[in-house]
């Protein structure tokens, strides 16, 4: 009877606990889809209508206002999109874009779910989960037509219903005309007609495939694999377009190795959907900045106003102390040129110059051009050292040195006169510009930590944490560098670069705001300390020829190892402006290096920016009671002692290696 009674117990108490589980698992399903109701339901709501597509039969012209009110320019849509009909598209330019973009357009119902899985693995991977991906052709179509830019999952999810409606509303063949009569191709060409009278001067019924080929390769990246930019970059990819319209069968291995030996002959540049354009190289990157801002077709057809930030007399001083300063150093195998200049306590861009020639490039070498900085990113690698407690007047070797790292060639780094300067300040270091000590203090802060302090700053672009960085090996931009040494103007406070104040309808309704975000990203004293080493570049360093009466400036000269860039970025407490030179193609300048051509082109501009403005201090840095010797194995002491031999050898003449300190008193005492 006890047994019978301690199985029904047992039993009772099972049948109690599976009850519970069961109430939890419900309750827990019942929660989720109450969330995932109302995230739904807050996702539809805020979807828009897709009443039609293709661009309104009345467009409005968009205008753009420099700071001042002067009109720079309009923008508008007749004559920079030609619609065209699903016939009139090539079927090579159909298959190039299916095979390059989506190559199960026409299988699935407006999205793909193992593209979708594919980008968030990824994704994870990577660590950055705002990042998007696995899009299809009717996803990016929605996108450009309903949708802002913003990465969340909020919006891709917004995304992916629009597009299944768009699929439910409209035949393939409808989308795809749809999407190549709005995308974007580059050289400020939109549709694909647009795009094939920019680039090859017909229609694109008229395309063959190579140039099909060409077309469908720029929707990745318009800028980076324009022909008008860099051709062997526009034939890399338009192989890689070639071989996968290969491997989807869309052309034989004939016709794939026939077409990649195809020539690509250009008609040249035009100006396509603006009118007018006062200073373009600012005046193009506002019409970026608008796409990014808001769905592109808005301003070809909505009359907006942007109100810019830029000030006339200080850009038209750009461009011409800019071609100026470029011309002459022809001779020299200079040929190109760029220049930002910002203010520093807000990020508003001022003035902003490309090249040396709108008409025969539109590349805007200010924020598209990726280059090598040289010495010009030392300040990182000095702010670094300060950050973690050196002073100006900490000791490092500026002496041979070499540095194994397992699987690599062995490093010695050479400073740009091969000469070496024995023990030196951190100061000295930096205002001479010495190769050595940066790569020291790289080695011994951590290349990590380096890389870490150019993020905060304002460096946008990859950064390879490797010893070399201390002398520039990552490539930037000279927006994104010139934006970052205004962190150090601005006392550590970080501004992101921008271009437009505000937007309005042709009603006059703001529809856009800049809205301020300064950020304390370091520690003001390290920065008033690096500060005031950069002032000496320009007072008695390598980037005395910036220097202006009157002001104080502090800067930093680059220049690579190869000739191949020359930079000079300098600042007063509330403008920055920084300055590059170069060749399109690469190939190496005749010995500019950056305290030459770039600093005198700076000083150029800057003399009438700062001709009538009061002079302005920066902060004075508390200095550190002690310094300490950079590397750990040597006490400030004891390099002090060094470099007070190293001075008397140099004054007496001899190597200090030949002698020991007994001799070398010895020998001032005896006046030899």
């Amino acid at each position: 009877m006890l047994i019978l009674n301690g199985i029904h117990w047992i039993g009772v108490k099972i049948i109690a606990l599976v009850k519970f589980i069961v109430f939890i698992v419900l309750f827990a399903v019942l929660c989720a889809t109450a969330f995932v109701n109302g995230f739904l339901s807050e996702v539809v709501a805020d979807l828009p209508l897709i009443e039609s597509l293709g661009v309104p039969d009345l467009a409005m012209t968009s205008k753009i206002y420099a700071a001042d009110g002067t009109h720079l320019g309009d923008v508008f849509g007749e004559e920079n999109r030609v619609l065209i009909g699903w016939h009139q598209i090539p079927q090579d330019l159909r298959d190039a874009l299916v095979a390059t973009e989506d190559k199960d357009f026409y299988e699935h119902p407006g999205f793909d779910i193992r593209g979708i899985l594919r980008a968030f693995r990824e994704n994870v991977a990577s660590g950055n989960l705002t990042r998007q991906g696995g899009s299809t052709i009717t996803q990016q179509l929605v996108r450009n037509l309903y949708l802002t830019p913003e990465t969340t999952y909020k919006r891709k999810l917004a995304e992916i219903i629009l597009a299944i409606k768009l699929e439910q509303k409209y035949s393939k063949d409808e989308i795809l005309t749809f999407y190549l009569n709005q995308v974007y191709f580059g050289s400020n060409a939109y549709g694909v007609e647009a795009a094939a009278q920019t680039y090859f001067g017909h229609s694109a019924s008229e395309c063959n495939l190579a140039e099909c080929a060409l077309l469908a390769g720029l929707l990745q990246a318009p800028s980076l694999y324009s022909p008008y930019v860099d051709m062997e970059r526009a034939k890399t990819r338009r192989s890689h377009v070639l071989q996968r319209m290969y491997d989807e069968g869309y052309i034989t291995r004939e016709e794939y190795e026939e077409t990649n030996e195809t020539e690509i002959v250009l008609a040249g540049r035009r100006n396509i959907g603006f009118s007018g354009l006062n200073h373009p190289y600012f005046s193009t990157y506002v019409i970026h900045e608008v796409h990014n801002i808001l769905p592109y077709s808005r301003l070809y057809t909505d009359g907006l106003r942007i109100y810019t930030t830029v000030y006339p007399e200080w850009q038209t001083a750009a461009e011409e102390k800019l071609r100026e300063g470029v011309a002459s150093l022809s001779n020299y195998n200079v040929t190109q040129g760029a220049l930002v200049s910002l203010d520093s306590r807000t990020g508003a861009i001022r003035a902003m110059v490309g090249g040396v020639d709108f008409d025969k490039s539109e590349f805007n070498r200010s924020w598209q051009a990726l280059r090598q900085p040289g010495s010009s990113y030392k300040p990182y690698v000095y702010l670094a050292a300060m950050l973690e407690g050196y002073s100006p007047d900490s000791l490092v070797r500026d002496t041979p040195v070499e540095f194994r790292i397992p699987g690599a060639p062995v490093y010695r780094p050479r400073n740009y006169d091969f000469s070496y300067r024995g023990i030196i300040t951190l100061r000295s270091a930096l205002q001479i510009s010495r190769n050595i000590p940066a790569v020291r203090i790289v080695d011994i802060i951590g290349a990590q930590k380096v890389a870490s302090v150019a993020r905060a700053s304002g460096i946008t672009s990859d950064i390879v944490p490797t010893l070399s960085m201390g002398i520039g090996a990552s490539e930037v931009t000279l927006l994104e560098h010139t934006s970052a040494f205004a962190t150090f103007a601005n006392d550590g406070v970080r501004n992101v670069p921008y271009a437009i104040e505000r937007i309005t309808d042709a009603r006059g309704t703001v529809i856009y705001q800049h809205k301020p975000n300064p950020q304390r990203v370091i520690a003001e004293n390290p920065v008033r300390l690096l500060v005031s080493m950069m002032q000496s570049v320009v007072t008695g360093g390598t980037g005395t020829r910036a220097r202006i009466p009157g002001h104080h400036i502090a800067g930093k000269t680059g220049t690579t190892d190869d000739w191949r860039d020359a930079w000079f970025l300098g600042f007063t407490p509330s403008i920055s402006t920084g300055v590059w030179v170069g060749n399109d193609d690469n190939s190496k300048m005749n010995h500019i290096t950056g305290g030459r051509g770039p600093a005198a082109i700076w000083h150029d501009f800057m003399a009438i920016v700062l001709k009538d403005m009061p002079d302005e201090t920066f902060p004075p840095p508390v200095m550190p009671r002690i310094a300490r010797a950079m590397d750990s194995s040597d006490s400030q002491a004891a390099l002090e002692a060094e470099m007070a031999l190293q001075k008397l050898a140099d004054e007496l003449g001899v190597d200090p290696e030949d002698y020991t300190q007994e001799q070398l008193r010895a020998m001032q005492e005896r006046g030899d």
